[in-house]
């Protein structure tokens, strides 16, 4: 399988948002503390309405893979939860947090509509000590079918939704079935709201005693916080001028494969610039997501549509003979892309130590995706174009964009 990266140090498109566009707000967050409780509020407010909860059962972190372990290790001292499961098609932040957590890693397999199947979910329920976690992979709906529903309705095993990728364009359907939950929200800059950083877990009506998840907000670093930002932005543009990258790694399996331990960080707390920003990037969000929907293309296979609206990421299906020759098309036209996911159970640092079965959709799946720009910095007309080009290369430059 061709996992190989295409570095290009210069890209008019990028994946995330420059420093420089993430900062530019700066100048109107050098706030009060009495405006920094305003904004807190009212982004509680926006959470608890978006989630239909009380303000009281969100709980903010410095990441949402923190705020997963922290919640499980909560879940664990009321609950006899030993084994958690997630897609093996995930990110290795999640597998971190459920290892340091003292849990037992558990993979499954989904289906080509990005979900577990039915009987999947029927084999897990049978496992009393398991906690199931449902990820909404690229902001995408996968839940609409009310069958489907009914079953997740009646699991008797807890469920942890997993909503860092569609924050916060949520699937409604999917929250008003599912009464007892908790559900994983991120603000990182990969993430739809492409913030600086952060998370929270919303606890819903599953933890009954979910004050031991309470973390105060740091204040005492805000500004060193905007300092450490702005330095990264001279950083990076200084990367940028001297072609300052590194090639260690060729490909995403050569990094996967040399991970060696969990994620060392053991920071809790969110900082109070990464509430401020998030707070704002959430409204401009809101605002703009729903412009998304006169874009379309005949010729882009996105799962079978071909309306953009429901995506956060936009991942294309590529062959994956073509894959790298794709990406590097996309890089002569200036657009950035990524792979996404190396499916858990083929990591040796997870395979070996947990014993993980195969799964052979999610190694499919992995194989022939590539993730293009979609982010709320890009105006309808950045993104009509960068449609355009990639539209050139798979007529033009012959190659394939072939359907699962």
């Amino acid at each position: 399988m061709d996992s190989r990266f295409y570095k290009k140090e210069h890209v008019k498109y990028n994946l995330y948002p420059q420093q420089t566009k993430v900062l530019s707000i700066l100048s109107k967050i050098l706030i009060t503390n009495s405006r920094y409780k305003r904004i807190k509020k009212e982004f509680d407010r926006i959470i608890s309405d978006i989630f239909s909860v009380d303000k009281q059962e969100i709980f903010y972190f410095s990441s949402a893979s923190k705020a997963l372990e922290n919640y499980l290790k909560a879940l664990s001292t009321e609950r006899n939860i030993r084994n958690i499961y997630i897609p093996s098609f995930s990110c290795i932040e999640l597998a971190d947090a459920i290892v340091k957590s003292n849990c037992n890693l558990k993979v499954y397999d989904i289906q080509e509509n990005l979900k577990p199947s039915i009987k999947t979910l029927y084999e897990i329920s049978q496992d009393s000590t398991a906690v199931l976690i449902l990820p909404s992979l690229f902001g995408k709906d996968n839940y609409p079918d009310d069958e489907y529903l009914k079953v997740l309705s009646e699991l008797s095993i807890p469920i942890i939704l997993d909503e860092a990728q569609t924050f916060p364009n949520i699937s409604f359907k999917l929250h008003s079935v599912i009464k007892k939950c908790a559900i994983l929200i991120s603000f990182g800059k990969s993430k739809p709201i492409s913030s600086i950083g952060g998370g929270a877990v919303i606890n819903k009506a599953l933890l009954s005693n979910s004050s031991k998840l309470h973390y105060k907000v740091n204040t005492n670093n805000y500004y060193k916080k905007i300092f450490v930002n702005c330095g990264l932005r001279i950083k990076n543009k200084i990367a940028k001028y001297f072609g300052i990258y590194s090639n260690k790694y060729k490909s995403l399996e050569d990094l996967v494969f040399d991970k060696k331990q969990v994620n060392p960080n053991n920071t809790m707390e969110i900082d109070k610039l990464e509430i401020i920003m998030a707070y704002f990037r959430t409204i401009k969000y809101k605002k703009l997501y729903l412009k998304r929907r006169i874009l379309k293309d005949d010729n882009l296979n996105l799962f079978g549509e071909k309306t953009f609206l429901n995506y956060n990421y936009l991942p294309l299906i590529i062959n994956n003979a073509n894959r790298y020759e794709f990406m590097k098309q996309l890089g002569k036209k200036g657009i950035q892309s990524t792979l996404y996911y190396y499916p858990i159970h083929l990591i040796p640092f997870y395979k070996e130590k947990w014993n993980l079965s195969r799964c052979p959709i999610s190694e499919k799946i992995f194989s022939k995706i590539v993730i293009i720009p979609f982010g709320i910095d890009y105006s309808n007309k950045n993104l009509k174009n960068i449609i355009k080009k990639i539209g050139e290369i798979i007529l033009y430059e012959k190659v394939s964009n072939n359907r699962f």
